[in-house]
């Protein structure tokens, strides 16, 4: 009969002991998926306030082209306005820099259509030019900084660059969504 109690008390220990075990595992997992969510909305609003400022940033410069008209008399659909993305000028910052300047950008020179750029921006950082998976690659294009540098540093011009020279050498192998 105490064999049996012991038993009993054994099996109830162990099954104490695994249930803690699970709910370890489970906070543990939790508290993963709270930081990715955490640094996704971080990521999420900056990337909004980069689309406000540029927004902003179209909105000041109407009134310009505006002013522009008043003193030279010319329309503006009658100026040709040269294309930062085929001039290869890229801001000094992201606020500037849409995925599709960006795209464009990368088709100038590199031959590759800017909607097939466009669809890896997408499909690597939903556009978000400040995205950072677990595996450290950052940026629209998810460029690996173990392999490439800390290209997070790297401003949108060098970033770029950066993307032409390794699709230049690995060519669209280099992205796993290509």
């Amino acid at each position: 009969m105490a064999q049996l109690y012991e038993q009993e008390f054994k099996t109830q220990e162990k099954a104490k002991y695994e249930h803690i075990r699970q709910a370890k595992e489970k906070t543990l997992e939790e508290q993963r998926i709270s930081e990715e969510n955490q640094r996704r909305v971080e990521a999420e609003k900056r990337a909004e306030a980069d689309r406000i400022a540029r927004e902003h940033d179209k909105a000041t410069e109407q009134p310009e082209s505006e002013r522009t008209k008043e003193v030279s008399g010319e329309d503006e659909n009658e100026r040709v306005v040269p294309n930062e993305a085929t001039n290869g000028i890229i801001g000094p910052n992201w606020s500037g820099v849409s995925p599709e300047i960006a795209s464009e950008y990368l088709s100038n020179h590199t031959g590759v259509s800017a909607s097939k750029w466009l669809d890896v921006i997408y499909k690597e950082s939903s556009g978000n030019p400040y995205v950072e998976n677990e595996l450290s690659c950052w940026g629209l294009l998810q460029i690996m900084q173990s392999v490439h540098g800390q290209v997070s540093q790297l401003s949108p011009q060098e970033y770029l660059d950066k993307a032409v020279s390794i699709y230049q050498g690995s060519g669209g192998t280099a992205w796993a969504t290509w």
